[in-house]
């Protein structure tokens, strides 16, 4: 995960190589090399793989403040 000039992206370590954009700031390490992003624009939770394909969506509850400060962790 790093902090592209636009958006953060997720990219390959030992040659930098961008894998896929994300287009969130809010991105959290989930285990067995996911990665748990929170789509705030759709009020989703998107897990994703280490190749970048989606894994799960999770909708978020409706009444959820998405401007407030909200953390995310794997269970």
């Amino acid at each position: 995960m790093v902090q592209g000039q636009q958006q953060p992206e997720l990219a390959e370590t030992g040659t930098g190589e961008v894998i896929r954009e994300l287009p969130a700031a809010d991105v959290y390490w989930g285990t067995d090399g996911h990665i748990l992003w929170l789509n705030r624009d759709i009020g989703q939770a998107v897990l994703i793989d280490q190749d970048g394909r989606t894994v799960r969506r999770q909708e978020l509850p409706p009444d959820l403040p998405l401007q407030s400060v909200l953390q995310l962790a794997p269970s």
